[in-house]
């Protein structure tokens, strides 16, 4: 078994999603619980990895644990980014007041 685990914290979401890369067998839902499951063909998985990482989401349990920290401060950015692309106007409002 190949197990990959991801996992994507904010200050509202605690979440995993991980999958067997061997059988396709993912799950997925809040840390702490079971979750859902489907299982992904083979040529799936590479696809649904991608998408988890590009949405914030870090892999736990098979890197280093300064590079999870990067990875989740590179998340943090990248979330960021984001909201200042959204509203522009709000985050250099929010700037003013700190």
């Amino acid at each position: 078994m190949a197990l990959r685990r991801f996992e994507f914290t904010s200050e509202s979401s605690n979440k995993f999603w991980q999958i067997d890369t061997e059988t396709g067998e993912a799950s997925w839902g809040r840390i702490g619980t079971s979750g859902q499951s489907k299982t992904y063909d083979g040529h799936e998985i590479a696809g649904k990895i991608a998408e988890k990482l590009g949405k914030g989401y870090v892999e736990v349990g098979r890197r280093h644990p300064g590079l999870e920290m990067a990875d989740r401060d590179l998340a943090e950015a990248r979330r960021k980014s984001r909201a200042e692309k959204v509203a522009p106007n709000f985050m250099s409002e929010l700037r003013k007041i700190k």
